[in-house]
């Protein structure tokens, strides 16, 4: 958990489950750590670019593949001994980048601590490239220095769980983090120039 005064608690922006809505309507206008999890080329700029403004007019509310995940993410944040999570942080700094970690636990040092649950139709290794870039900008944005990344296999036709869940501690990673961050930058000033122009 957050302990009361700590800084964290002044980066909230909304909270997924008290204000819905309101988280809905800042994801638009925002790069999360789901966006910045697919910047994987910079010559694909465009490309990211036209997806944040498409879904401006088209904002994502989820899928049953979602909605199955996120019912099974209070339960692995339990087993991995991280206080589950529904807020939405923005970067102390630049308010565009937000992240909503599944996870988020700070110790009595004050290092910022985050968990990222998964469930899977098949059994994996580890995280993908993508998933461990979208770890890398929650921790950017969090401050945070490691991330205990969870994931359960679920049965293909029941998908109820099986097996025990899997865990793996992500350290941040500076060098991971570069070249999304530079992707992130142009994407943000496509967004603010975009929104410019709307006003004029």
């Amino acid at each position: 958990m957050i302990p009361a005064g700590h800084a964290l608690l002044d980066l909230v922006v909304a909270d997924a489950l008290l204000e819905p809505e309101k988280w809905l309507a800042v994801r638009p206008f925002s790069i999360g750590a789901s966006d910045a999890a697919g910047y994987a080329k910079i010559e694909s700029v465009e490309k990211y670019v036209r997806a944040k403004l498409t879904a401006r007019d088209r904002p994502f509310t989820g899928n049953p593949f979602t909605a199955n995940g996120h019912a099974h993410e209070p339960g692995l944040m339990g087993w991995a001994g991280v206080s589950h999570n529904t807020k939405m942080f923005r970067h102390p700094e630049i308010p565009e980048f937000t992240a909503t970690p599944d996870g988020v636990d700070v110790t009595p040092t004050g290092v910022v601590l985050l968990g990222e649950a998964k469930v899977k139709h098949k059994i994996v290794e580890g995280p993908t490239p993508a998933e461990r870039r979208q770890v890398v900008w929650a921790q950017y944005v969090t401050g945070a220095e490691m991330t205990k990344w969870v994931w359960q296999a679920l049965h293909p036709d029941t998908h109820r769980p099986y097996g025990e869940p899997q865990m793996h501690r992500i350290s941040f990673d500076p060098d991971l983090l570069a070249p999304v961050l530079v992707i992130a930058h142009q994407v943000r000033a496509a967004m603010i120039a975009a929104r410019e122009f709307e006003r004029n």
